[in-house]
Order: C-alpha cells, then sequence, then structure tokens
C-alpha cells in the first residue's frame, strides 16, 4: 500500500500507523530506495564499476583506531548491517558488478593471421585498417591498428578472434592485435590459422590440464576487465618464448 490509496489531499500518516497499515520502518526502506535511484544510477552510468568503488572508497575511508588509553576498557560488540538494509544492498549490487567485470584468460581464442593489406583509416590519422589473412579456407578479417603501415605489412601477430566487433573512429573492426612480430610466438613455425589459447599453469613452465573449449564472444569495449586485460599481458623468454599473464597464464597450442 501507498499513500496515493488514501482518499483526499489530507492523508495522515498517523492514520495509517494507528491502523497498522503502514510501520515507521516502511518510510525508512522507501527513502532509502529513493536515494538509490536518485543518487547511484546517475553515477552507475558515468562511472565504471572500479572508479565507483574507488570514489566510494575515498569519500567513506575506514576510520583510524584510536589511541589505547592505559586504563583497560571492555571491549564493546557491534552488529554488522541489518539485513535488507540500503548498505547490504549496494554492498550486493558492487560485488555482482565487480562479478560481471571479472575476465578469464582461458576464454579467449587466438589466431596467428598476417596483414596482407594496409590502408590509411579514413577519418583518423592514428589508425591503419588491416586486411589479416587467416590462411587458405578462411575468410580475411579487418583489424584497426593504431601502428605506422610499415610496422604492419605482411607482419605476422596474434590476433583475438572471438571478439564482438566494435567501431573504431567509425570503421569496424572485426579482431584485435595482441603483438606483433614472429618473436612473440611460442613457436616461429607456426602456420597461419593457428588457434592459441591462454592456460592455467600449475607450475611456472609446466602446463596444467587441458581447457575446455571456448564458445565464448569477449564483449570487449562493454567490460572493464577486459580492456585492462592487455596491460598484464607480456612476453616470456623462458620454456622457448610465450605470451603470458600475469604469473601463472601461458599462451599453448589450443588442444
Amino acid at each position: 500500500m501507498n499513500p496515493s490509496t488514501c482518499s483526499g489531499v489530507g492523508c495522515q500518516l498517523d492514520n495509517l500507523f494507528s491502523a497498522e497499515l503502514w510501520h515507521p520502518g516502511d518510510l525508512k526502506f522507501a527513502l532509502e530506495e529513493a536515494l538509490v535511484r536518485i543518487l547511484q544510477s546517475p553515477l552507475v552510468e558515468c562511472l565504471s564499476v572500479l572508479e565507483l568503488s574507488r570514489l566510494i572508497d575515498d569519500a567513506f575511508p575506514l576510520p583510524r583506531k584510536k589511541a589505547v588509553k592505559s586504563t583497560p576498557v571492555k571491549a564493546k560488540t557491534t552488529s554488522g548491517p541489518e539485513e535488507g538494509s540500503f548498505l547490504v544492498r549496494f554492498l550486493d549490487e558492487r560485488r555482482k558488478d565487480t562479478e560481471k567485470s571479472k575476465v578469464c584468460p582461458g576464454s579467449l581464442e587466438m589466431r596467428i593471421g598476417e596483414v596482407v593489406d594496409v590502408k590509411s583509416h579514413p577519418t583518423s590519422a592514428d589508425f591503419n585498417v588491416c586486411r589479416v589473412s587467416f590462411g587458405a579456407g578462411e575468410n580475411d578479417r579487418i583489424s584497426v591498428i593504431g601502428l605506422p603501415a610499415e610496422a604492419l605489412m605482411h607482419k605476422k601477430a596474434v590476433f583475438l578472434t572471438n571478439l564482438i566487433p566494435c567501431d573504431v573512429e567509425g570503421v569496424t573492426s572485426e579482431i584485435k592485435v595482441v603483438c606483433l612480430g614472429d618473436n612473440v610466438l611460442e613457436c616461429p613455425c607456426h602456420a597461419l590459422g593457428t588457434v592459441l589459447r591462454f592456460q592455467d599453469t600449475e607450475k611456472e613452465g609446466k602446463r596444467a590440464k587441458t581447457a575446455a573449449p571456448c564458445n565464448v564472444i569477449v564483449n570487449y569495449d562493454a567490460n572493464p576487465g577486459w580492456r585492462a586485460f592487455f596491460h598484464d599481458v607480456y612476453y616470456s623468454p623462458d620454456g622457448g618464448g610465450a605470451l603470458c599473464w600475469r604469473r601463472n597464464w601461458r599462451l599453448f597450442l589450443a588442444p
């Protein structure tokens, strides 16, 4: 029930309370819901989950411990946030958003491709539009890359291929380059179209159990986790060389 169900403009809250149709706690819940809509929704639209979390942590820092007095004081027992409260619901939403932003390198599909044609971007001097070949029997695909033409033509590279196409300054890019040059491949004899996947290793330099086949289409632009992923990818010369992510993920031939 809500105030609109009462007839007349002069409907009084005390009548609702006395008739036990409303409880003061209902007002608290309604106010919290209104605050969520008014304050949280615009922030979520403008900021990523990580940025919003950082701003909230900065705005409401954890209190510092006070100096302990010489006279022993009995510790007070405090209860946690009430179940169903605004704080609990808000933290739960943040946790769900954080879960959505997580990435699993094992869901990435990488293929060895060769840039066979480079054209200038029609509207941006920072990018080139590249046609990438993956060998006989495979259709060429377009990748918009922010490198000069001389660094791209006839170069082998590792490309992320299970990617939702994205718009780069008005041109659709179907795939994303990961690293350029033969020296980043696990073995320079890899043929065009060879499929590679990141796999978790139980111990550094050893291969883990075979990963399940990948059928995920990655929404690179919509997930802040994927956008940050490639900042942590590096080339390791150990074990014949491989692309690695953090400490225990390595790029292997797909099973």
